[in-house]
């Protein structure tokens, strides 16, 4: 919910079309759907990469922001990340390793920005990292 909440990944897996630079948490591929478990209700390779980066901080205490190797394309190792290798870019593996941290470091969801929370969630103690692409 806090990759939602921030803006880094979609709250509908269903719209025929995702807002612009936002990730997919949900598998939508018709291919991977079974007969009692529909599209949509599997995570995609960044909802894995996402609760897998929650689980390593959870295990290990260290923060995933602080794993460079896998986030940022100029380092030689990137490309035997676990980002590269699920397709995911430096990009989007920064900012999904942000969405991690915090919601670790608060113990619940982060809360949408300016909106009323709806349930539990804490409000965001640092604004996200930008690139200078995002801009």
């Amino acid at each position: 919910m806090s990759a939602v909440n921030l803006g880094i990944a979609v709250g509908n897996p269903y719209l025929p079309r995702h807002p612009r630079r936002q990730v997919d948490l949900w598998d939508s591929n018709p291919l991977t759907a079974c007969c009692t478990t529909p599209i949509g209700y599997h995570p995609s390779s960044y909802g894995v990469y996402l609760d897998a980066l929650v689980i390593f901080y959870k295990i290990t205490g260290i923060d995933p922001h602080t794993l460079r190797a896998e986030m940022d394309e100029h380092r030689p190792l990137f490309q035997t990340s676990a980002a590269h290798a699920l397709g995911i870019s430096a990009r989007d593996a920064r900012l999904l390793a942000f969405a991690a941290r915090e919601t670790v470091q608060a113990g619940m969801p982060i809360c949408r920005p300016y909106a009323y929370p709806t349930w539990p969630c804490a409000m965001l103690q640092r604004p996200p990292e930008t690139d200078d692409d995002d801009q």
